[in-house]
Formats: structure tokens, C-alpha cells, sequence
């Protein structure tokens, strides 16, 4: 090798072996919501990556004005196991409103395999989605309903 070929190879090979080792692979989630009962307020979507920060501590999160009756987003996502969930922010307060002591919902909402709310939340494995494995997802808001 010539003087500057070695200087050259010498200086940025450390950056050729970081930029092939830097993060891992990562798989396309594609989450469509409907629901929405006109187009005011927001969606407030969130994915988790464990059953310890479910309702917590979102992994990814998004927050976009309703602008169709449908709003579809594509998350890139390492392999695992999450959870989705998402609401209608009706009056852009940036949390969900609830109703009553008993904290019922009073602004629409959705999870992941359409878990189902009983007394609270559902616990993560109902809600649970594997990537890969799970190439898309449909979530459909709705308001809480006493059965």
C-alpha cells in the first residue's frame, strides 16, 4: 500500500467498523387507526417495549392532527415484543380525559389486537405484537362502553 492509502486506512477505519456496527435491524410496523368522529383534536399513539413501562414510558411515540378518518403510520421498530396504544386528544390537552372517580375514559381510545378494557387498562400480553412477525396492525378508537 501506498504512504496515503495506509494514513488513510489508518485514520478512518475506525469509522467504516462503527458505521457497520452501529444499531441493529430494525423491522417496518405499520399501525393504522380509524375511529375518529370528525377531524378535530389529535391522535396520540404510543408503542412500548415492555410490560414494565406499558402506560408509562412509551418507546416511540406520535402525535399528529386528525386529518383523515383514517391515519396510518409506519414505525420502525427493532425485533421484540410491544404494545400499542392511542387515543383521540378531542381537546388537545395532550392527556386522556376521564370521567367519574372511577377514571373511566371520556375521550375515544385503542389498543394493540383490540384489547379489551374491563376494569382498567389490559395488561401488556393481550395488547402484544411480535416484530418481525407482525407486519401491520389496525386500531379503531372508540369511547368506553358499560357492558
Amino acid at each position: 500500500m501506498k504512504f496515503y492509502e495506509i494514513v488513510f486506512f489508518l485514520l478512518f477505519h475506525p469509522v467504516l467498523l462503527m458505521a457497520q456496527n452501529t444499531g441493529e435491524s430494525v423491522y417496518p410496523l405499520r399501525i393504522s387507526v380509524s375511529g375518529f368522529e370528525g377531524k378535530q383534536g389529535q391522535l396520540l399513539l404510543a408503542v412500548y417495549n415492555s410490560e414494565h413501562t406499558f402506560l408509562k414510558e412509551p418507546f416511540k411515540g406520535i402525535i399528529k392532527d386528525i386529518t383523515a378518518p383514517v391515519m396510518e403510520f409506519t414505525v420502525e421498530l427493532p425485533r421484540g415484543t410491544y404494545a400499542v396504544s392511542a387515543y383521540h386528544d378531542l381537546n388537545r390537552n395532550g392527556q386522556l380525559d376521564t370521567r367519574t372517580i372511577f377514571k373511566i375514559p371520556a375521550e375515544p381510545y385503542a389498543f394493540s389486537n383490540n384489547a379489551v378494557v374491563r376494569t382498567g387498562p389490559p395488561p401488556f400480553r393481550e395488547a402484544m405484537v411480535k416484530v418481525p412477525g407482525t407486519d401491520s396492525i389496525a386500531l379503531k378508537v372508540s369511547y368506553f362502553k358499560l357492558k
